[in-house]
């Protein structure tokens, strides 16, 4: 699934038209770019999702002075939304996008963004871009959030937006339930998952 196709979704819930294009100079278009991102965030940090998570071996990070009692200092993921644990589940403190532990070789498990910003010179925009597969339901769940937050500014509708927030809440009951099928051990589950990148 695209970035479009999922802002289609959400269009086509509040009975609006579809965008042809992702960097169609529109009020609409303007509002889905603006949005996509933070809304998927959100809905991501909902749960601790298993098809969001990623784990990384960190990167020793020599720029900044660590001041803490911790032995070793990495630079936080790029898509890193929310750190869950290390891998040896040892000790660790997090300032300023710099993670702190005394893991030599520290392997981050976090909960990674679905969207990232990328950048259309030709067209001068920040476009959203979906960087990973996730479930149908949780699609959804994003696309009737989004709706419910652009909703209002295009129609000025808020019974829709109430609609679409009570769907957005259907969707996130069934993205649970599929998220709670994919329990193996943990260690299947990333692998199951890692190779969809």
């Amino acid at each position: 699934m695209t970035a479009l196709e999922l802002i289609n979704i959400a269009l086509t819930r509040m009975n609006e038209s579809k965008l042809t294009s992702i960097t169609i100079d529109t009020y609409v278009a303007d509002l889905c770019r603006l949005f996509l991102k933070p809304v998927a965030d959100e809905v991501t940090l909902e749960e601790d999702w298993q098809f969001a998570r990623k784990r990384e071996a960190l990167r020793t990070d020599d720029e900044g002075e660590n001041q803490t009692d911790y032995g070793y200092m990495y630079r936080l993921p790029a898509d890193c939304l929310f750190p869950r644990q290390l891998r040896s589940k040892g000790q660790y403190e997090i300032e300023d996008g710099r993670l702190y532990t005394g893991d030599e070789a520290a392997v981050l498990i976090y909960t990674r963004s679905m969207v990232e910003i990328a950048h259309d010179d030709e067209n001068g925009l920040d476009i959203p871009v979906l960087v990973t597969s996730f479930p149908v339901t949780f699609a959804q769940a994003v696309a009737c959030r989004l709706g419910s937050q652009i909703g209002p500014k295009i129609s000025d509708n808020f019974n829709l937006a109430s609609a679409l927030g009570q769907e957005y809440m259907v969707m996130l009951e069934k993205t649970k339930a599929f998220d709670g099928m994919l329990s193996p051990a943990e260690d299947e589950a990333v692998e199951l998952w890692s190779d969809i990148q």
